[in-house]
């Protein structure tokens, strides 16, 4: 009996951690594009105040961990000969595959690089403040999915913990 018991407790608790492992990716998935946005404002002061072309930006840019390996790939190719506007696109391809980020996310980031580096100063910083207006709009819109979804996240894991234990038991 004890056996029995234990055994529902621990399906219980993989249901429970299965909802909490699920809000967990959403909220990743929210620092991505927070770290993203602080991207885009730090290329844009960038732009804005020494005239930085995208290889110094991509080389100076700070405190965004998660895009570090997107980054470093795009440098990696442009150094291989790519230009941005191909590499860029693959990097971010690499973090889509890699689950870091959706296919919502992806298609908004990728668009980062179009036409970027053959524009003036005030061009790419207008192109930049578009990219950041549709982040934050991504942003607020995954901080809302994440307050509303998380607890139902857990609340459905531990449910259907509890319907399995009951039906194995």
């Amino acid at each position: 009996m004890i056996v029995k018991i234990t055994g529902a407790v621990f399906i219980v608790l993989c249901g429970a951690f299965a909802g909490l492992y699920r809000s967990r990716i959403l909220q990743k998935q929210a620092e991505f594009i927070e770290q993203y946005i602080s991207f885009l404002t730090q290329a844009q002061a960038m732009i804005s105040y020494s005239y930085a072309n995208i290889s110094e930006i991509l080389a100076n840019v700070n405190s965004v961990p998660l895009m570090n390996l997107m980054i470093r790939q795009c440098r990696s190719r442009m150094k291989n000969g790519d230009s941005f506007e191909r590499a860029w696109p693959s990097a971010v391809f690499g973090s889509y595959q890699r689950g870091e980020i959706t296919k919502t996310d992806h298609e908004m980031i990728r668009r980062f690089s179009e036409g970027f580096g053959n524009l003036g100063a005030e061009e790419e910083t207008a192109k930049i403040k578009l990219c950041l207006t549709e982040a934050q709009r991504r942003f607020d819109k995954l901080n809302s999915e994440l307050t509303e979804k998380r607890k139902l996240y857990g609340v459905v894991g531990t449910f259907c913990g509890v319907l399995a234990a009951v039906i194995l038991i």
